[in-house]
């Protein structure tokens, strides 16, 4: 029985000592250069996939945006055409004006000319009965003031400024 005592030690320490080499073996190979490659390449492994899945992200960003960028330039093309129109609107509008600008101050020239025709007129007449410079009656001033009473508000007040009176039913300065 001691035999059998001594050989289960002995084969005891001989699997301890095999379990220690095999553990030494496992050391050395975890130091050898293809276990560090083969790290290597299994963290690769891992960065190829997420890069791959950030490729994917961009990927739908980037459809997502050239989306937005197709909408933008059709409203930005929109705006220049609505601003186009609005200039060519605002240029009419503003050629019509100057006709009509044109048009009331070719009436106001000839309501001051006939205007004027007539109070020239009235003076001559005045000056030939009086001789000289012309006398202001009561019916003169009067008829004057009716003429002009009868005209629009805008020629009795252009004639007043002309006058340079202060206030247009005092057109006798």
């Amino acid at each position: 029985c001691h035999v059998a005592v001594r050989r289960f030690n002995s084969l005891k320490e001989h699997l301890d000592l095999r379990k220690h080499e095999v553990e030494l073996v496992r050391q050395k190979l975890q130091q050898t250069s293809h276990h560090r490659y083969q790290e290597e390449v299994d963290n690769l492994k891992e960065s190829i996939a997420k890069l791959g899945e950030k490729v994917v992200e961009c990927t739908n960003s980037v459809a997502d945006n050239q989306h937005k960028v197709n909408d933008l330039e059709a409203k930005l093309k929109n705006v220049k055409a609505l601003k186009e129109t609005q200039l060519q609107t605002a240029k009419n509008e503003m050629v019509r004006l100057e006709k009509k600008a044109e048009e009331s101050s070719k009436q106001w020239k000839q309501r001051e000319q006939s205007h004027h025709f007539e109070l020239g007129k009235e003076a001559g007449e005045n000056e030939k009965l009086v001789g000289g410079r012309p006398k202001m009656t009561a019916d003169n001033i009067q008829g004057v003031k009716k003429r002009l009473l009868a005209s629009s508000t805008k020629s009795l007040r252009r004639l007043s400024q002309e006058r340079k009176c202060t206030s247009y039913n005092h057109l006798i300065c």
